[in-house]
């Protein structure tokens, strides 16, 4: 019985896990810190562009997930509250696929913590990122960068 047991403790502590695990600070402090805050819509998936964007797409074919949505996209920018960008200026976001990264459906509107790498602009990993599906949760967030970074412009 104790070898059955040490071989199944040494295969389940063999298996990799790939989770998204984030320590969140106060809302404040990524309004604060992130280089661009805007609202935003997609306009179009852009994941056919890039091998791992492919090769994402080939695995949606032969599973259950839903293949409208992607991760590299075409924005429509709604609202700027922070950064170089305006109201209706084209945006693309890179992603690196992990498990952390938000994925869009076409004419989905989002609040976006974003930042600029080489590459492109990325979402800010852990950041307050997120769909406005008109949920209380969406509301109250754009409601609150709203009014903090409206302070801001005004002084």
């Amino acid at each position: 019985m104790k070898p059955l047991l040490l071989l199944a403790l040494f295969i389940l502590s063999t298996f990799t896990t790939l989770a998204c695990d984030c320590l969140m600070m106060p809302v404040e402090h990524h309004i604060k810190n992130t280089s661009y805050l805007l609202t935003a819509e997609v306009v179009e998936i852009l994941d056919a562009r890039t091998p791992e964007g492919r090769a994402y797409r080939h695995w949606l074919r032969i599973s259950n997930q839903d293949s409208t949505r992607g991760f590299n996209v075409r924005l429509r920018v709604l609202e700027s509250f922070k950064g170089k960008f305006v109201a209706n200026d084209t945006i693309e976001l890179q992603s690196d696929y992990s498990s952390c990264s938000m994925h869009f459906a076409l004419g989905e509107k989002s609040i976006l913590f974003l930042h600029e790498e080489k590459k492109g602009l990325f979402i800010t990993p852990c950041s307050y990122s997120n769909r406005l599906n008109g949920s209380k949760y969406a509301n109250d967030l754009q409601r609150k960068i709203q009014t903090r970074t409206r302070r801001k412009r005004r002084d």
